[in-house]
């Protein structure tokens, strides 16, 4: 498993748990890092999108919920929701191809989602990406 997969994994994991237990889901990356042997790079990585997501969580949510069809939010399962937070803000952030964004999202998704996770988070996310959204760097 690759670096970037063990990172995307621990910033899954700070941010379900950041949801349940509502303080800000940076705080669990480091002890949680160390405990799945998460390189130091990884770390750093899961440090900084997991802040990233933080400071934009109300843009992304809104995201999320604009390209909704069918469903409410309430509705969306916690791991889904997690999942689609982490691969938005990292197409927000940048730095990274949204092909490449997508395709991990769908990998954690099958991981820890539901049985229709991967097929949802993967048509979310596209409608997304065809919707003609340019995945500009946010400041």
């Amino acid at each position: 498993m690759g670096k970037r997969h063990t990172a995307r994994r621990l910033v899954l994991q700070a941010l379900y748990a950041s949801a349940i237990q509502n303080v800000p889901s940076a705080s669990f990356v480091d002890r949680m890092g160390k405990e799945i042997g998460a390189s130091i790079e990884g770390i750093a990585f899961a440090v900084e999108l997991t802040q990233f997501v933080d400071a934009h969580l109300m843009e992304i949510d809104r995201e999320i919920q604009q390209n909704l069809q069918l469903w409410t939010y309430e509705r969306v399962a916690l791991v889904d929701k997690c999942v689609l937070r982490m691969a938005l803000g990292e197409i927000k952030r940048g730095g990274v191809p949204p092909e490449v964004t997508i395709d991990e999202a769908v990998e954690l998704a099958r991981e820890y989602g539901g049985e229709e996770s991967p097929d949802f988070v993967n048509g979310l996310l596209g409608a997304v990406f065809r919707g003609g959204y340019n995945h500009p760097k946010v400041q």
